[in-house]
């Protein structure tokens, strides 16, 4: 691990920042789509990230370095956001509040230069009110500043750029304060590679769950026939070269006053060397979609993102296409049909839902996850999974259905 290095803070500061924050272990909350929270343990155990896992609905707690903090953002296919656990008291009182924010060495963690902003929550509290809330804990980090001779951030409601913001989370449930600091900005599932997209896409950190529940990695050949923009194939490429998802964005940590550029840069170094080129990998993807302006769509998409060469398009019906699998091809086929405000009326849409089923079962052998919005639709399938994810897509509840046939 090379040298760490601190950037824009001021000399008096740098001892204090090193002893107390980057040589020191922090607590972490790695923020998931509820279903998946343990392809997410999975996928930090695999990657070495962080200690002392625990799950709880909505994400993962671990401890680490801030190196860790890094690694999980860069890397991770899962995770929509990194929180660093900065403070947790019991508080039923503003002054109480005030007080206990106040005794935050704030100076260390935040950034005089860049907006602050606030996430509150609070929920069977006495200190319900949000506004009120986070004026006391911004006084209490101006008064910080300002006793240590450096300008106070300015606290802002909204800002054009996630990465260049600081947001504070502030969630008081049964009189239990717990602060912490973002360390992501623009959620994870912005991956930047997708520059078209079509109506109701798949967030890509629920797509990435979803394929690595369904054993993409093992796979050799991927089918997408129901692609849109390509959320899945895109993901499945991503993983099958193993692209880090998170690899040359921007971050919010960036701003810290102990984040370590050296740091960062190891960390990628080290990611890059284990990306597959496309020239050197038997994995590909049959692409596909009824929709012409979708599969073009998909196509840029996939172009963008470095992966058009394992991937064929085709602009076909899945239900009339002829898709023949090899049996020494170790397939996995997605389908995330229409439902919600894509759907047909409900009649013609359980009828395509039997169709599908039954397309299914004439592809044997491969692996297959299909989305389905309710019982009544896994029913129409008529295939016997192997495993259920029930998740929330668009408002409306979900479940991923896992097989073979």
């Amino acid at each position: 691990m090379p040298k760490i290095t601190f950037h824009n803070i001021p000399q008096s500061l740098q001892r204090r920042v090193r002893t107390h924050v980057a040589a020191q272990r922090h607590r972490f909350f790695a923020v998931v789509q509820p279903g998946f929270e343990h392809t997410a343990l999975r996928e930090l155990n695999e990657a070495c990230i962080g200690t002392g896992h625990a799950v709880e609905h909505g994400g993962i707690h671990f401890s680490g370095k801030l190196s860790d903090c890094y690694r999980a953002n860069i890397a991770c296919r899962t995770i929509t956001r990194v929180i660093l656990r900065i403070a947790e008291f019991r508080v039923r009182r503003f002054a109480k509040l005030r007080d206990q924010a106040g005794k935050i060495p704030w100076e260390l963690f935040l950034n005089s230069e860049i907006p602050l902003t606030f996430s509150i929550t609070a929920h069977a509290s006495r200190l319900y009110h949000t506004d009120r809330i986070a004026l006391e804990c911004f006084r209490a980090v101006a008064a910080c500043f300002a006793s240590s001779g450096i300008p106070s951030p300015v606290w802002v409601n909204d800002a054009s750029d996630e990465n260049r913001l600081q947001t504070l989370y502030i969630r008081i449930a049964d009189d239990l304060c717990t602060i912490s600091l973002d360390s992501t900005g623009a959620p994870l599932y912005r991956r930047g590679f997708k520059v078209h997209t079509t109506e109701a896409p798949l967030r890509e950190t629920t797509a990435a769950a979803i394929l690595l529940e369904a054993g993409c990695e093992a796979s050799t050949l991927f089918i997408d026939p129901m692609a849109g923009s390509g959320t899945f194939s895109l993901e499945a490429g991503m993983i099958a070269l193993a692209i880090p998802p998170g690899l040359g964005r921007r971050f919010s940590f960036e701003h810290w006053p102990a984040y370590s550029e050296a740091a960062r840069r190891h960390i990628e170094k080290e990611l890059r060397m284990k990306i597959i080129s496309p020239h050197d990998t038997t994995f590909r993807m049959m692409v596909s979609d009824i929709d012409q302006r979708a599969l073009e769509s998909a196509r840029k998409n996939l172009a963008a993102a470095g992966l058009a060469d394992i991937a064929a398009f085709d602009c076909k019906d899945v239900i009339s296409a002829d898709l023949k699998i090899p049996a020494q091809e170790k397939a996995l086929i997605a389908l995330n049909p229409p439902y919600g405000r894509r759907l047909m009326n409900p009649r013609s849409a359980l009828f395509f839902y039997e169709r599908i089923g039954a397309k299914l079962r004439s592809m044997s052998p491969l692996r297959y996850v299909v989305l389905a919005p309710g019982e009544e639709f896994e029913r129409a399938l008529a295939i016997i999974p192997d495993k259920k994810i029930h998740f929330t897509h668009g408002g409306l509840q979900v479940v991923a259905l896992f097989g073979i046939i």
